[in-house]
C-alpha cells in the first residue's frame, strides 16, 4: 500500500508540473481544467493533507474523546496512518516545487490553503516534526503570502481559539503574539520556531 501512495504522490507531482493547464486550467485564456484531472488533482491534494494531517495528529489529535482534532484537519479523510519523515518532506518540496513554477497556493481554493495552513501548523509544533521545521516553516510562509493580513489577524487566533481553547484568553493571545506580524522570510521563520515552541509549552502544561 505505501508503494501504491507514493507512486501516486510523484505520478501528481509529474503531472501537474508538466500539464498544469490541462489539471488547473489558465483563467488569462479562459481555458477551463479538465473535470477528470481537476478531480485528480483535489483527490490527490486531499492524500497529501491526509498524510501532513497523520503527521501532526500527535498535537491535535488529543483534543478531545473522539480522537479527531478539535481544528477540524480530520475531514481530510480517513483514520491515522504512521507516516515516515521522507514521504512528509517530499511532499512539501512537492508543494513548495508546484507553487514556485505555477503558483499554486494563487490557484486553489481558500479552503484548501486555509486546511494546508492547519496541517503545516500542527506539525511544526509537533516534537515529533522538529526535524522537518526547516521544510515546513518556508511552505506556511508561502500559503500566508496570498494575505498576510488575513493570516495574521484572522486565520491565526482562530487556528489558537480551535487547538488551544481550553487554555485561557491571555495565553492564546501571547502564543498568537509570538508570530508578530513580520512578512520577510526571516523573520517570520524566526517568529513560528517561537509560536511553535511556546504552543508545546502551552500543550505540556
Amino acid at each position: 500500500m505505501d508503494d501504491v501512495i507514493d507512486v501516486r504522490f510523484r505520478l501528481f507531482k509529474g503531472c501537474l508540473l508538466q500539464h498544469w493547464q490541462f489539471f488547473m486550467g489558465n483563467p488569462r485564456t479562459n481555458k477551463k481544467p479538465n473535470q477528470n484531472g481537476q478531480q485528480f488533482f483535489e483527490s490527490s491534494m486531499m492524500e497529501i493533507l491526509k498524510t501532513f494531517h497523520s503527521a501532526g495528529f500527535g498535537l491535535a489529535g488529543n483534543s478531545n474523546s473522539n480522537g479527531q482534532s478539535s481544528n477540524g484537519t480530520n475531514g481530510t479523510g480517513g483514520g491515522m496512518m504512521v507516516v515516515s519523515p521522507e514521504r512528509v518532506r517530499y511532499n512539501l518540496k512537492t508543494l513548495k516545487q508546484l507553487h514556485r513554477v505555477h503558483k499554486l497556493f494563487a490557484s486553489c481554493s481558500s479552503e484548501l490553503r486555509v486546511q494546508c495552513l492547519t496541517v503545516c501548523l500542527n506539525m511544526i509544533a509537533n516534537t515529533s516534526m522538529e526535524l522537518l521545521r526547516d521544510d515546513i516553516v518556508p511552505l506556511i510562509h508561502s500559503i500566508a503570502s496570498f494575505n498576510f493580513d488575513d493570516f495574521f489577524k484572522i486565520f491565526l487566533p482562530q487556528y489558537v481559539g480551535s487547538v488551544l481553547g481550553s487554555i485561557s484568553n491571555f495565553h492564546q493571545q501571547k502564543l498568537c503574539v509570538q508570530f508578530g506580524n513580520d512578512c520577510d522570510a526571516v523573520s517570520f521563520k524566526e517568529n513560528s520556531i517561537n509560536f511553535a515552541n511556546y504552543m508545546q509549552t502551552l500543550m505540556t502544561n
